[in-house]
């Protein structure tokens, strides 16, 4: 039996979704960021913001690559290529055998 708090009226949702923002670079390397990942993430937001006020219709439907100091560049989404995903690798990660 479900537990009491979940109970609703049907179109009612007392769940509140819980979110937390995980770099997943960081989570990965298993270090806190540097002064350098901090400098690309403060350059890629305010670009993102300024390119989203002066030329939207440029950068909606894109992602922005960071290419070095100065240079990011926007993507189409569309001429990201999609790549498989490899489960060997997964399974490899996080030890374990695929059946």
């Amino acid at each position: 039996m479900p537990s009491p708090q979940f109970h609703t009226r049907p179109g009612e949702y007392r769940l509140t979704p819980a979110t937390k923002a995980t770099i997943l670079g960081h989570t990965l390397r298993g270090a806190p960021p540097t002064p350098e990942d901090k400098t690309i993430g403060q350059d890629m937001a305010y670009e993102a913001i300024r390119r989203l006020v002066k030329e939207p219709e440029r950068v909606v439907g894109c992602m922005l690559a960071y290419r070095g100091p100065g240079a990011i560049e926007a993507i189409p989404l569309h001429a990201v290529a999609p790549k498989q995903f490899d489960w060997e690798i997964f399974a490899r990660m996080h030890g374990s055998e695929l059946s």
